[in-house]
């Protein structure tokens, strides 16, 4: 999805459509913005460093095999 100001957000290719998700998107500095998909306009944006974002992803990844 493409905002007004030119920023590029991507949701999940597991995300269905009219499923509660989230939406990404790299910033300036390496930093990555977080937004809910549902309000994407006007909503708040999470931002992580790149670090902290990749520790994030492993993490879920981690839990999410570990419900499997």
């Amino acid at each position: 999805m493409l905002n007004s100001d030119g920023t590029v957000w991507r949701k999940s290719r597991r995300c269905e459509k009219g499923e509660a998700c989230v939406e990404v998107t790299a910033l300036p500095g390496g930093m990555v913005g977080v937004r809910d998909g549902a309000h994407p306009e006007g909503g708040s944006v999470l931002r992580f460093s790149g670090p902290a974002w990749r520790a994030f992803r492993a993490s879920v990844g981690t839990t999410v095999q570990a419900r499997r």
